[in-house]
């Protein structure tokens, strides 16, 4: 809570020095910083903030509009709101707006109340929202302040959320993002692009029809590709320079002993690999742009491996870029809905991975970085591409390794061989996936001696129980369900209707019965 005062306090100080029109521009430029950081506490205390500001402005000009919008807001408040004593203060407020706005209707007052509201929204089409956005966008358009034009997107945004418009809403969130994305186009500032991304994000995860979701994808991977681009020529100017610093500080000695023979036989091997890496994107390309989707994803796939076995993790970007359009195109075709996620996640996990590993150092062995391997490797599971998220688990591991030590029990390094497990067993490979799981289980035992009930430990347990049934040993099976489910019940209670237990015993009966 002392987080979201601070965010706060500055709005509110400019609220009492300039008055409630300063307040208000300043909750709403925080409320643009708590929906992209996905920070419900802060949100919901803005939401009230700005309710505040309706009453009182509603108050003061004997206006109902003003007094519906503070109702309104409060309501998505508490709605929205998942403490108990924030929930609370919220509720005193709508309360007190009641009573205040039943005084002001009695005596008469302007605005056309909560009816036309109401209306208003029944009546919402893509039409009327494109309308609502049509003097901000040309405010952009003629390179009006940026500040202004964030605030004008923030004001829609309040409208969309206080009236339950969805569609309205996530645009106003799309058109934040957009923002911040010219910005840092224009500046080349990497934060700007971040902060584009996980408004892109949040508007992706509220947005609920396909043509938001695709115009939304289509930001993330142009964002990604954006990023991308800037990295690798911030790169290429520092090597640059080190090169010319080189240059300068050598000195007229020269050895005629060198090793020019080896220097040019790597060059000849990394120009052909260029060379393989580049047709390989130029083939792709093609067949995306004839929709041949399953030559892209091929050729794509295939300078990705081609990068990847070299370890040149600066040209992933790139074809993971190319294999997130070709999904979404899939989707489009397919009208499958959770392509445009999938496409989302790949495009996520891979900027994740490029801009940790431009921050840590191509080489670097970082905690971070290892999260990153993983995630992407869950995204090519959850694609449907073992092999690839085998791949990254194993780097993932590999980096753990040398991070805490190949002898150390730790959780990453037991999630990963978890992960590991559940990747072989998804290609069919169940003894492999049988040695992971027992690793894994192995680590986690160790990890939590002091408590040995876990649910890490219990999903350990279910996962050998499902790898052995696989095998076709359903004694083993049973007894590692029966071990996974008695732990679960010690952990959430006998008589608790919980899904982990439910899931347990549902195994059971498919083995037992």
């Amino acid at each position: 809570m002392l987080r979201v005062c601070e965010k706060l306090r500055e709005a509110d100080a400019r609220g009492r020095r300039y008055g409630l029109a300063r307040a208000e521009t300043g909750y709403l430029r925080a409320l643009v910083d708590a929906v992209a950081d996905k920070d419900r506490l802060a949100e919901v205390e803005l939401l009230k903030s700005l309710g505040d500001v309706n009453l009182e402005k509603g108050r003061l000009g004997k206006d109902v509009r003003e007094f519906n919008m503070a109702l309104a807001l409060y309501v998505v408040a508490m709605v929205r709101c998942g403490h108990r004593d924030q929930g609370d203060g919220i509720e005193h407020r709508y309360k007190y707006a009641e009573r205040l706005l039943q005084g002001v209707t009695s005596k008469g007052a302007q605005g056309q109340g909560k009816k036309q509201q109401t209306e208003d929204k029944e009546t919402t089409t893509p039409a009327k929202v494109a309308l609502k956005f049509q003097d901000v966008d040309k405010k952009r358009a003629t390179g009006c302040n940026t500040d202004t034009v964030v605030v004008g997107y923030a004001q829609l945004l309040l409208e969309g959320i206080a009236n339950n418009i969805n569609m309205l809403e996530t645009e106003a969130i799309k058109s934040l993002g957009d923002v911040f994305l010219k910005r840092g186009t224009e500046t080349r500032d990497t934060r700007h692009l971040t902060k584009a991304t996980a408004l892109y994000n949040t508007a992706l995860a509220r947005c609920n029809n396909v043509q938001g979701t695709v115009a939304i994808v289509y930001r993330l991977l142009y964002t990604a590709k954006i990023r991308q681009d800037i990295t690798t020529k911030s790169k290429e100017k520092s090597t640059r320079t080190r090169r010319q610093q080189n240059v300068r500080g050598r000195k007229d000695h020269i050895s005629p002993f060198s090793t020019a023979a080896s220097s040019d036989n790597t060059s000849d091997q990394m120009r052909r690999l260029n060379i393989v890496y580049e047709e390989h994107l130029q083939d792709g390309s093609r067949a995306l742009q004839t929709g041949d989707l399953d030559k892209a994803e091929q050729s794509f796939a295939a300078a990705l491996k081609s990068v990847h076995v070299k370890a040149q993790h600066r040209k992933e970007a790139e074809p993971l870029y190319k294999l997130g359009k070709v999904y979404l195109k899939r989707g489009i075709q397919s009208k499958d809905g959770g392509d445009f996620t999938k496409a989302a996640a790949l495009c996520n996990a891979a900027l994740s991975l490029q801009m940790k590993r431009s921050i840590y150092g191509e080489d670097t062995a970082h905690p971070d970085i290892a999260g990153s391997l993983n995630n992407l490797g869950l995204a090519w599971g959850d694609l449907g591409d073992n092999r690839k998220a085998v791949s990254h688990y194993e780097q993932a591991l590999q980096m753990e390794w040398s991070i805490y030590g190949e002898d150390t029990a730790h959780p990453d390094i037991a999630a990963s061989l978890n992960n590991l497990g559940a990747a072989w067993s998804n290609l069919g490979y169940h003894r492999k996936a049988v040695s992971y799981y027992e690793q894994s289980l192995q680590m986690m035992r160790s990890i939590y001696v002091k408590d040995n009930a876990h649910p890490d430990i219990a999903s350990s347990l279910n996962n050998l129980g499902a790898a052995w049934s696989k095998l076709g040993d359903h004694r083993k099976a049973v007894s590692y369900y029966e071990q996974s489910l008695q732990m679960k019940r010690s952990i959430y209670g006998e008589d608790n209707a919980h899904p982990d237990i439910a899931g347990s015993l549902n195994n059971l009966g498919l083995r037992l019965g």
